[in-house]
C-alpha cells in the first residue's frame, strides 16, 4: 500500500504505525511530512474555540474549510477556486466556489456532517504547536485522512464586503435597529454578492457592487449557498426593512 500511494504521487506521504493504529495521508512534501507520533486529540470545552478557517491542498488544489462554533449554531464551509469567466472579466480567472456542509455537529473532538466528517487536532514538535482538522473518509473510524492546520487570518479579512460579521456569528436585534432601510437592503444583498449573485445591469444594487473591486458577478444564487448564520441573519434584516 505505501508503495502504491507513493507511485502515485510525490505529494502524499503515506505513514503507517501498527495494523491497529489510524493510517495518514499527509497531502504536503516528503520534507514537510508530519510525524503521526507529533499528533494528538484537541478536546476543548467550548466548542468556540474550535472556530476558524482550515487550510488543506496545494495550488489549484487548495481549498479551506470555515468553522464557526458556538452553543447555538455550528457551521462548516467549504472554499475552493473553480475556473471560470465572470459576467465582467474578458478573461477567464478563478472563481470562488463554496459549499455548505449540513447537520453539523460536535462531539469531544470529533465533528460530523452530512458529507464531510473527522478530528480536531493538535500538532506538537519540539516548541511548535499547531492546531488543525484531520478528515476521515468514514465517520466511524479514522482510516485514510488528511490534516489542515488553523491558518492565522480573521474571518473578518476572510469574508468580503463592509459587514463580514453576516456570515460570522447571528447577530442581535440591536445590531440592525439603527440602520436605515437602504442600508439593511445593502447589507442583506451584500450576501448574495459575496458568493458572486448577478443583480439586473442597470439596478440599484448593481450600481452599489460594481463599484466594489471584490465583486465578481458569475452566477445566480439559491438559499442553499447560505450557512445557518447568514439564513438567520437575512430573516433578521428582512423583519426590519418592514418596519
Amino acid at each position: 500500500m505505501q508503495k502504491i500511494l507513493l507511485a502515485l504521487s510525490n505529494v502524499f506521504l503515506f505513514l503507517h504505525a501498527t495494523a491497529q493504529s489510524p493510517r495518514y495521508v499527509y497531502q504536503s512534501e516528503p520534507d514537510e511530512a508530519l510525524s503521526v507520533r507529533n499528533i494528538h486529540p484537541w478536546n476543548s470545552k467550548n466548542v468556540v474555540d474550535y472556530s476558524g478557517i482550515y487550510h488543506f491542498g496545494d495550488s489549484e488544489w487548495e481549498w479551506d474549510l470555515v468553522v464557526s462554533a458556538n452553543e447555538s449554531v455550528i457551521v462548516f464551509q467549504s472554499f475552493s477556486n473553480k475556473w471560470g469567466k465572470t459576467d465582467i472579466d474578458e478573461k477567464e480567472t478563478w472563481l470562488k466556489n463554496s459549499r455548505v456542509f449540513k447537520n453539523a455537529k460536535i462531539t469531544g473532538n470529533r465533528f460530523v456532517t452530512d458529507s464531510l466528517n473527522g478530528y480536531f487536532m493538535v500538532y506538537k514538535e519540539d516548541t511548535a504547536v499547531s492546531y488543525g482538522i484531520i478528515l476521515t473518509e468514514r465517520a466511524d473510524k479514522l482510516d485514510t485522512v488528511e490534516f489542515g492546520g488553523r491558518i492565522n487570518i480573521t474571518t473578518d479579512n476572510f469574508f468580503d464586503g463592509d459587514y463580514p460579521q453576516l456570515s460570522q456569528k447571528v447577530l442581535d436585534d440591536s445590531f440592525f435597529a439603527n440602520k436605515t432601510k437602504d442600508q439593511l437592503q445593502i447589507m442583506r444583498n451584500e450576501v448574495y454578492a459575496g458568493y458572486g449573485m448577478r443583480f439586473t445591469k442597470g439596478g440599484k444594487m448593481y450600481n452599489w457592487f460594481m463599484q466594489k473591486n471584490w465583486y465578481r458577478p458569475w452566477r445566480d444564487i439559491t438559499d442553499s449557498c447560505f450557512t445557518e448564520i447568514e439564513t438567520k441573519n437575512i430573516a433578521k434584516i428582512l423583519r426590519f426593512e418592514k418596519m
